[in-house]
């Protein structure tokens, strides 16, 4: 039994020296967080994209105004006339069906619209992400994890305050491991 014990000893002591040399490092030291919302404001070619995105959509918008006011001169116009006239009758039928193809343009405008602007989105958000990573893996972080943002104000609705709650994994962060600035260099081709 004395033998037995004094092995046992042995044993963990030489376990022990064995890992006495690694340590893990402080997570609070190598795991950093950036502000989406300013590397969003900050990412140049991303905000370039996004308004060249705007200009289109001013475009496509102006257009299709100035195709609704067309129609709406067209139905004045079609006031002067006798209402029981063939004229008239083809005319309406015909503004009826102009007016109908301009919602689908307009519905079809306002989705493409809302799709160019996820895709947008989603290309900002994918560089931003591979921005982060090369950040990581050349400054040896653990992690780098996305800021909880600004908490809503306390007035907010409920809804919108379960959402943020229910979105944010990271509840608080310290200020000097915000890695934002070195995330945007990337993502500028400055760095």
């Amino acid at each position: 039994m004395k033998y037995i014990s004094l092995l046992l000893l042995l044993v963990l002591t030489f376990a022990g020296a064995l890992v006495a040399g690694r340590s893990s490092a402080e997570p609070s030291e190598s795991v950093r967080y950036i502000d989406m919302q300013k590397c969003l404001t900050g990412y140049r070619a991303g905000q370039a994209e996004m308004e060249t995105f705007n200009e289109i959509s001013r475009s496509r918008e102006s257009a299709l105004m100035a195709q609704q006011s067309e129609l709406q001169n067209r139905g004045s116009e079609l006031e002067i006339l006798d209402p029981a006239s063939v004229e008239f009758r083809e005319g309406k039928a015909k503004i009826n069906d102009d007016i109908a193809q301009f919602q689908r343009d307009v519905k079809r405008f306002q989705e493409e619209q809302q799709l160019e602007i996820l895709q947008v989105q989603a290309r900002a958000f994918k560089q931003i992400f591979e921005a982060a990573r090369i950040v990581g893996e050349q400054n040896g972080f653990s992690a780098v994890m996305r800021s909880p943002g600004t908490l809503p104000t306390v007035d907010a609705e409920p809804r919108a305050l379960l959402g943020y709650f229910d979105s944010t994994q990271l509840l608080w962060t310290n200020p000097n491991y915000d890695v934002s600035e070195l995330v945007l260099k990337v993502l500028n081709g400055e760095g």
